[in-house]
């Protein structure tokens, strides 16, 4: 139920979906998705192995009302009663035992402490585009008219209420946000409780609740991470682990090879029964490696061919003029295809 769900990747749908649900997710009943998941899991004919379940809440009501609001309260009570649905289902249908159940999220949340910055008082808007939209917004991208990249940044930079980063530079890189062309020359930050508005901005749009901020400076950011089932072990709390973790965990579990990923087995092995020993991880670092050792091997290879043929030309040009001085005046000189010591490739 995730606008990406029903996209192709690789020329590959997933088996079943439900079109169009993203929009509708306010008024999909949570049980009801679950009724949906636990058909797909007890098909008679084509069970699935693997099914994602999506919940919008308590998102939209974290920015409605706020992360320390009654109705924040009231919507995780209600998510709670809804995995205690999804338990119960799995528990009826005897698929407890076997089911492999990770809950998570995408990201987390924090207070808007009305802290505004309105960009332009900082910049003139004549001078560069938004490339996300309009404010407010934490994390802002904007791109300068051609020239002005250097004057725009300047006045951005060493602002008491925000982060600027210049896209390419290590600061940005760092945030893995930088080498896409889909990232524009500027990238905004607001420090924790601040947003960025402008002229433009409806003050009333404001929300009580926001994210998108760094979680290495705003741990609220942190999203949680819950795991149960027979790959699993019980009663196990770890350190933080980044996100793209889960991918590779997930397909260990499932018995998948991964594609090429920026995740690591080995940061979430510990919260396996039977981890991997010594395996193969295709993340993107190995990939580029093999592939680089591979055109380097290919590269000698080709050299050495070149030489080798090269070397058997001279052998067979010297053994046809063996017997034949050169003469440099009246002086016997050895043949210039004996000195290979200059050859080119």
């Amino acid at each position: 139920m995730w606008p990406g769900s029903v996209a192709p990747v690789q020329c590959v749908k997933p088996d079943r979906t439900i079109p169009n649900s993203f929009w509708g997710n306010e008024t999909y009943p949570f049980n009801d998705r679950i009724d949906q998941l636990i058909l797909w899991f007890t098909d008679k004919k084509q069970p699935i192995n693997f099914g994602m379940l999506y919940f919008p809440e308590p998102d939209e009501i974290g920015h409605h009302y706020g992360t320390d609001s009654v109705e924040i309260k009231e919507i995780i009570q209600k998510l709670d009663s809804a995995l205690g649905y999804l338990k119960n289902q799995l528990e009826r249908y005897n698929l407890i035992e076997k089911m492999n159940v990770v809950i998570t999220a995408d990201h987390g949340m924090t207070m808007f402490e009305n802290n505004t910055i309105n960009i332009d008082d900082i910049v003139d808007p004549s001078l560069y585009n938004f490339w996300d939209g309009a404010l407010p917004d934490p994390v802002p991208k904007i791109q300068p008219n051609p020239g002005l990249e250097d004057e725009i940044f300047r006045k951005l930079e060493n602002h008491p209420n925000f982060y600027a980063y210049r896209k390419g530079f290590p600061k940005l890189k760092a945030l893995h946000y930088s080498d896409s062309n889909r990232i524009p020359e500027i990238v905004l930050e607001a420090k924790k409780g601040w947003i960025f508005i402008n002229n433009q901005t409806n003050i009333t749009s404001l929300r009580k609740g926001y994210h998108g901020y760094d979680p290495a400076k705003v741990p609220y950011m942190y999203p949680f991470f819950i795991a149960s089932g027979p790959a699993f072990k019980r009663g196990v709390v770890v350190e933080p682990f980044d996100m793209v973790d889960i991918y590779p965990l997930m397909c260990h579990v499932l018995g998948l090879t991964p594609a090429p990923n920026n995740g690591s087995l080995r940061n979430v092995k510990s919260l396996l029964v039977n981890p991997p020993g010594g395996s193969f991880e295709a993340t993107a670092a190995t990939f580029l490696g093999v592939t680089v050792f591979a055109a380097l091997l290919a590269g000698f290879f080709s050299i050495a061919a070149v030489r080798q043929s090269r070397s058997h030309r001279l052998r067979r040009g010297h053994t046809q003029l063996k017997g034949i001085p050169h003469l440099v005046g009246n002086q016997p000189h050895s043949a210039l295809l004996d000195n290979t010591d200059d050859d080119e490739l």
